[in-house]
């Protein structure tokens, strides 16, 4: 199955060096367009990041796959989680 990514905007924090102090990060909006368009993706999704049962379980079988799926044509994989 093919879909396309919904055009949306994402409010992401980079490192900003220029900022200082113990922070440096400032807001950058990036687009899925800027992310996505012109590649074939996959987009998974984890309940939680870096939780003991994400990272021993539920992960380690998508890394385990990772050059299969890059095998089918796919540019690149990504993984979402939020928590």
């Amino acid at each position: 199955m093919t879909l396309t990514v919904p055009t949306v905007v994402f409010k992401t924090r980079v490192r900003d060096e220029s900022i200082g102090g113990d922070n440096p990060f400032r807001w950058q909006d990036v687009s899925t367009d800027d992310i996505f368009k012109g590649k074939k993706v996959v987009v998974l999704a984890l309940p939680g990041a870096f939780t003991p049962t994400c990272s021993s379980t539920h992960l380690p079988g998508f890394e385990a796959k990772y050059q299969d799926i890059i095998n089918q044509g796919v540019d690149e994989v990504y993984c979402l989680s939020v928590n």
